[in-house]
């Protein structure tokens, strides 16, 4: 499985306050070479003439102008390669962690939790401002008493603001944010009794510098890209051998969870069970069932092919969430990637951004 990414700019915890660097998209795309090793680069070569690509390496920010090209790689590799999209809303992310972390242990049993967490996160993702959020990934990066103080505060007032501003036909979107607000108060006493508020973020991702990261998409798009390419793979492989695109900065924290994954293995199918998300995703890992490689996209026709995909998936939703039309002249190859998907395979495009947004990214 060849794996790159676009749109990779850290810790989105620290992310907001710069804007995530003019990159709120991030992308992780895995293509298989099902049909065996030099398929992707026969189809590659064969594209390349037929087009008259003059290139010595196919790279995502230099298709822009090869529309045709790029329409009919994406064509010919999906009809006989497994591929594995993961698209990221980063303020989202923001948003879902702090679902995650803050609210879901107090609502246990009420539901659905996957589908619980989904209209939280709807919900607080148009409610809330970026000075929450903002407060919310100061404190997930040094998480004590003082630091969650400014957070609770801030979410405190824009929950009071939202069920103000709420019209008279908004009673299930009122009944939400009381339950957001019973949940967020019963966090907030548990964390002040035992004078312990480390529960309420994400532990720090492994990696090679001592502070870490604590919302890398990088590393959850990839630990859950990881899984549906195991639910993938299952019935015919004994194993996997992912190769990334060289990462200097992240190859440490990307080796670091996938050596988690056996180990995290009982945790994530418990959770999993009997939910939507076990339809998609396997993560029963045993111990070096996943082997981990870099390599140089130069050399890597599979590398090359992720890249494309990659930068046209971050692309399109970068421009959504920015308020602008997409590139009409790739919708062939999103009409490509919306019909990929084929239950309990994993294979297709997952989208982790608002119920709306999701909708608008597959609008031709």
């Amino acid at each position: 499985m060849y794996v790159d990414e676009s749109g990779n700019t850290g810790d989105a915890a620290a992310g907001i306050t710069k804007s995530f660097d003019g990159q709120r998209a991030f992308t992780l795309v895995g293509v298989g070479d099902d049909a065996g090793p030099g398929s992707i680069q026969k189809i590659l070569e064969a594209l390349i003439e037929t087009h008259g690509v003059k290139a010595t390496e196919v790279k995502g920010r230099a298709m822009k102008r090869h529309a045709a090209f790029v329409i009919d790689l994406v064509h010919h590799v999906s009809a006989c390669s497994s591929i594995f999209i993961e698209i990221m809303d980063k303020r989202f992310q923001l948003v879902t962690n702090l679902v995650s972390f803050v609210l879901l242990d107090q609502t246990t049993g009420i539901g659905d939790p996957f589908e619980l967490a989904n209209m939280f996160a709807d919900i607080l993702a148009d409610s809330l401002d970026d000075t929450v959020l903002e407060s919310y990934g100061t404190f997930a990066r040094e998480p004590h008493q003082q630091s969650f103080a400014p957070f609770r505060d801030a979410f405190r007032s824009q929950l009071l603001h939202a069920k103000i501003s709420m019209r008279s036909d908004q009673e299930h979107e009122f009944r939400l944010v009381r339950q957001i607000e019973a949940a967020f108060e019963a966090a907030f006493r548990v964390c002040r009794e035992r004078a312990d508020f480390s529960g309420l973020v994400p532990s720090r991702d492994p990696g090679k510098t001592k502070r870490g990261t604590v919302m890398l998409p990088h590393a959850s798009a990839f630990s859950n890209l990881l899984a549906r390419v195991k639910r993938h793979a299952r019935p015919r492989y004994p194993g996997m051998h992912i190769v990334h695109d060289e990462q200097a900065q992240f190859d440490a924290t990307l080796q670091g969870y996938t050596d988690l994954l056996a180990s995290e293995a009982p945790r994530m199918t418990k959770m999993a069970a009997g939910t939507r998300m076990e339809a998609h995703a396997d993560w029963d890992f045993a111990p070096g069932e996943v082997q981990l490689t870099f390599a140089n996209s130069k050399l890597e026709p599979g590398l090359q092919v992720a890249d494309v995909i990659a930068r046209l998936c971050k692309q399109r939703m970068e421009a959504l969430l920015n308020g602008e039309k997409p590139d009409p002249g790739f919708d062939r190859v999103f009409q490509i990637l919306h019909d990929l998907r084929s239950p309990g395979s994993g294979t297709g495009v997952n989208i982790v951004t608002t119920t709306t947004m999701a909708d608008k990214f597959w609008e031709i």
